[in-house]
């Protein structure tokens, strides 16, 4: 766990250092040797991730950029903006894309039993997509069909967890287009009964977004 935290950290502590023309070459070294590591020294890894969505930075968020823009590696990296959580996604998809298919399965406990169990901000929730969402394209080229239905309803979940937490979402066409977007290009209908289930319980302004994802009746009241 301690080797593979401080492979990471080769990313997250020493960005400034590393000349920005050679920095992707970098951190596609970082995720090659962990790929190639045994599953143990993918904890340091998942813990590094843990630590940024628990810290101030994900949960009290104060930052005059949005998710999307405090995630870009291009343009923190340009404007030495301080985004730990850019270095980190970078090195985290670096990681997978050389994962192989036990590794990429998972992505699903990662998901379901570490990451979505501590999150409560629309932040946090932004991450986590940010994370995954890349990876649901290779899921299905790779015919890994049973974890990618899985996955996608823990999106489903995760959504319904924010949307329980926060009393305004800022976010909520950004995901929702996610959402479609997963529905028309990899599952259809194959979540269709999860899917009901979790938008039945979601805020009306919600339920509405996804009217076509999920036919239920929208609550009129808050």
């Amino acid at each position: 766990t301690t080797v593979g935290e401080q492979l990471v950290d080769v990313i997250l502590e020493n960005s400034c250092h590393i000349p920005g023309d050679k920095l992707p070459e970098w951190i596609n070294a970082v995720g090659i040797l962990l790929s190639y590591l045994p599953p143990i020294f993918w904890d340091g890894l998942h813990n590094r991730i843990l630590q940024l969505l628990e810290s101030d930075l994900m949960t009290k968020w104060s930052s005059h950029l949005t998710p999307t823009e405090m995630f870009d590696l291009s343009l923190v990296d340009s404007q030495k903006i301080d985004s730990p959580a850019a270095y980190l996604l970078a090195v985290i998809h670096s990681t997978w894309q050389h994962a192989g298919f036990n590794q990429l399965c998972g992505i699903l406990d990662l998901v379901r039993d570490r990451l979505i169990p501590v999150i409560r901000t629309e932040e946090q929730m932004m991450f986590l997509l940010h994370m995954v969402g890349p990876f649901l394209q290779r899921l299905h080229t790779d015919k890994f069909m049973r974890v990618l239905f899985d996955v996608t309803i823990q999106l489903y979940e995760l959504l319904l967890r924010v949307d329980q937490s926060c009393a305004h979402l800022k976010y909520m066409d950004t995901v929702c287009d996610l959402l479609y977007h997963i529905k028309y290009q990899f599952t259809g209908d194959t979540v269709k009964t999860d899917a009901e289930r979790v938008v039945r319980q979601l805020r009306p302004a919600l339920q509405l977004r996804l009217r076509f994802i999920a036919q239920v009746p929208i609550n009129k009241t808050e």
